[in-house]
């Protein structure tokens, strides 16, 4: 690519380019209500995005804006990677019965149940949970959120 020298050619690059922005402006809401459509009617995302030269990603946004369903081979996978989570923090963790405090627990038998639980959930459900806590928190956090989440029955306080 040659950038132009010639100060009329620049002008008239920038011309260009100004008028191709307003024809994207103008065509962009028709362009999303026709991809509605389209996937609602059965088009799949690589063909649209084969059509219009933009990325899978922004047709498979446009889809799940426009309530297209997800086909049934992926919809369990693509609810539970999409579905947002924000790590517990341990003090503010709900409790579903009086049992015990997970924060009270010995060191040692919170990283055996967090190691049980990792092997046992979803890596990006683990990262989703872990990733807001500080490190020496992590295992806490995982089981809290096991536990609020329904995942795992909440622990014996130990005897």
């Amino acid at each position: 690519m040659d950038i132009p020298r010639d100060p009329d050619k620049r002008a008239r690059t920038y011309e260009r380019f100004r008028r191709a922005h307003a024809d994207i402006k103008e065509l962009k809401p028709v362009v999303d209500a026709m991809a509605a459509e389209d996937l609602a009617a059965g088009a799949t995302i690589k063909e649209l995005s084969d059509r219009t030269g933009l990325l899978p990603e922004v047709f498979r946004r446009k889809a799940r804006k426009a309530d297209v369903p997800v086909d049934p081979r992926y919809k369990e996978r693509a609810e539970r990677l999409r579905a947002p989570r924000v790590a517990p923090t341990p003090e503010a963790a709900p409790s579903n019965d009086d049992s015990v405090d997970i924060n009270a627990l010995p060191r040692p038998t919170v990283a055996s149940l967090a190691a049980q639980i990792e092997e046992a959930e979803p890596a990006d459900w683990v990262l989703a949970v872990t990733s807001g806590a500080p490190k020496e928190r992590a295992p806490y956090a995982l089981v809290i959120a096991a536990v609020a989440d329904g995942r795992i029955r909440k622990p014996e306080s130990p005897q």
